[in-house]
């Protein structure tokens, strides 16, 4: 299995190209960290308060008969998705580079190849699974899941950093497949706990407010 997987490795070097070795080290190097995922998180979060307080002004506007409409809820469409980013990438640096790293502590595919000449410097943490792939694809299923045209793009620049790692040398096509279903994993886990958490904040409100909420969404729950 490992000496197909280098195989596939091999291959892969073979389509490299001056520009594509500049592509995929800044692709690879943007999520080094989390970086381009943490800012988009935090992006989400601070978009997605700023919409529900401008939905809680309006809501506010036109109450009905004086009475006190449903400003201060939320609703099931406005779900927020920075926190559902964030929370996955975080479950997912705990299974990812907490637990499975040093527990399989499998080594790195350049290491067992003299041939490769390397775009970036080597490593000092294991190989399996890829924790870039894992943190992309918790990130950008999490955006996929709430927000369906961003997270096109989202998917897009996740696949384009899971290759990265093949093109780069820095994985085995098992590591970035791994890193994409324990993200993806994550990604559900995370969405389904935020609209969990989500309805049970709206049903609460319900049963304070006094009337049937204005918005057809949040009233289904209600019921």
């Amino acid at each position: 299995m490992q000496a197909l997987e280098l195989q596939i490795l091999d291959a892969i070097q073979r389509i490299r190209t001056p520009i594509l070795d500049t592509v995929m080290v800044y692709a690879s190097l943007i999520a080094n960290r989390s970086e381009v995922w943490i800012a988009a998180g935090l992006l989400l979060l601070i978009y997605d308060r700023r919409q529900a307080q401008k939905q809680m002004r309006y809501t506010e506007l036109y109450r009905v008969d004086g009475e006190q409409g449903s400003a201060g809820m939320g609703t099931s469409e406005t779900i927020n998705t920075g926190v559902s980013v964030l929370f996955a990438m975080a479950l997912c640096y705990l299974i990812v580079n907490v637990t499975l790293k040093p527990l399989i502590a499998r080594i790195r595919p350049y290491e067992l190849s003299d041939s490769v000449k390397l775009l970036v410097p080597m490593l000092q943490d294991y190989s399996f699974p890829s924790g870039h792939s894992a943190s992309s694809f918790a990130a950008a299923v999490a955006i996929f899941l709430n927000r369906r045209a961003v997270g096109i793009a989202a998917l897009c620049l996740a696949s384009l950093i899971a290759f990265s790692r093949l093109y780069l040398y820095v994985h085995y096509p098992s590591d970035v497949l791994a890193g994409i279903l324990i993200g993806t994993a994550c990604a559900i886990i995370a969405v389904r706990l935020q609209k969990n958490a989500a309805e049970k904040n709206i049903s609460r409100q319900c049963s304070g407010a006094g009337r049937p909420p204005d918005d057809p969404n949040e009233r289904a729950i209600c019921k």
